[in-house]
């Protein structure tokens, strides 16, 4: 099922991009600029999109690469946007024709390029300001309940996710991010996955693990890994515990006041943890928290006896009508949801893979404040 969609995906997406590079070349022959410039300047943005994505050639500038990234972030936007607002171009200039309207908004949308010059614009602006939706992180608060008697009223915990170090993070907002959490000054930080990916080089994880010891939590630091980190070649565990970070791989973990917290690791459906049996030490009377990348098995979660769950990997859904495939892959996409007594969390990340581009969800830093009753 998930290659079905993967492909299906993948062939919409190459469809709405191969409709925006015909319908610029449409303009383009208006000129007298030879086409050969138009094809030569398509080339050089398709492959600089490319390599920010897939990140196969390393480009060991960062200036050079943030520079790359944002404008591929605001090409993809016109090359996404463009066939949906040409769509509805398309859809005024059929009514204006079937009632033969002489109108001045009939005769601007018919126009063959005034209308579209506006559309490539207004996409262009889109782009921008995605880039500036991934870059601006936020901190978004939630209040919790738990029904456990406990010596402290309050508990609070940090969750930060889907940094991407390099494409979402950069080494110059890394520093701020930090500040940031600590600002709130958390009992607990927890950093659910995707932290590094394919586009991080060595030397920005090591700066990454001599920054990341500037976390402040009375309770500690806490990481599971993400599926870009399974899918690296080595193991990027030594970079978290050199910055004093405790891994959980399927592991928990009892904190000073009683909290306890469940890891659970990054794996292929078929090896995936039996939640019940990981869980089945746990004092229940106390607070359960599960940390987990992704926000699937939730229902299980619950049933096992969890009081919340902490999520990552969706992004907030990131680009318009991709909430119509998630839920084929997630329990949920973004926010909060209740499964039972447990609540769970799903955030957007501080980041995200590819190119820094967020449009429906902004990137965030999330604040978990617990109340015990």
């Amino acid at each position: 099922m998930m290659w079905v969609f993967l492909i299906a995906g993948s062939l919409i997406l190459l469809a709405l991009m191969g409709y925006s590079v015909l319908r610029g070349y449409h303009l383009w022959l208006r000129n007298r600029i030879p086409n050969a410039v138009y094809i030569v300047l398509q080339v050089i943005l398709l492959g600089a999109l490319f390599v920010c994505y897939c990140g196969f050639i390393p480009l060991p500038n960062e200036v050079l690469r943030e520079v790359l990234q944002i404008i591929s972030a605001i090409y993809l936007a016109v090359l996404l946007y463009t066939p949906v607002f040409c769509f509805f171009r398309g859809v005024i200039r059929f009514i204006g024709k079937r009632r033969k309207s002489r109108g001045r908004v009939y005769r601007f949308f018919n126009h063959p390029s005034k209308s579209i010059y506006i559309i490539l614009g207004i996409t262009a602006c889109l782009g921008v300001f995605s880039v500036f939706r991934m870059r601006y992180v936020q901190v978004r608060e939630y209040p919790m309940t738990m029904e456990k008697k406990m010596e402290e009223k309050e508990y609070s915990i940090a969750v930060l996710a889907d940094l991407h170090l390099g494409t979402g993070v950069t080494r110059w907002s890394l520093d701020s991010l930090i500040e940031k959490t600590n600002e709130k000054k958390p009992d607990v930080i927890v950093l659910l996955g995707d932290i590094f990916d394919e586009n991080t080089t060595e030397e920005l994880k090591g700066y990454a693990a001599e920054r990341m010891k500037q976390f402040s939590a009375r309770h500690g630091v806490f990481y599971v890994d993400g599926n870009h980190e399974d899918n690296l070649s080595g193991d990027v565990t030594s970079y978290f515990t050199s910055a004093g970070i405790t891994v959980l791989r399927n592991q928990t973990a009892s904190l000073a006041n009683g909290v306890q917290l469940v890891g659970v690791e990054e794996q292929k459906e078929e090896d995936r943890v039996d939640l019940s049996r990981l869980m089945k030490n746990l004092d229940r009377e106390k607070p359960i928290v599960v940390l987990s990348h992704r926000p699937e098995q939730l229902p299980d979660m619950s049933a096992a006896g969890a009081d919340a769950a902490l999520c990552a990997h969706t992004h907030g859904g990131r680009y318009p009508f991709s909430w119509l495939f998630l839920p084929f892959f997630n329990d949920m996409i973004y926010g909060v949801k209740q499964y039972g007594a447990m609540s769970a969390i799903t955030t957007s990340g501080a980041g995200g893979y590819g190119v820094p581009a967020k449009l429906t969800a902004p990137s965030e830093i999330v604040y978990v404040q617990i109340s015990f009753s």
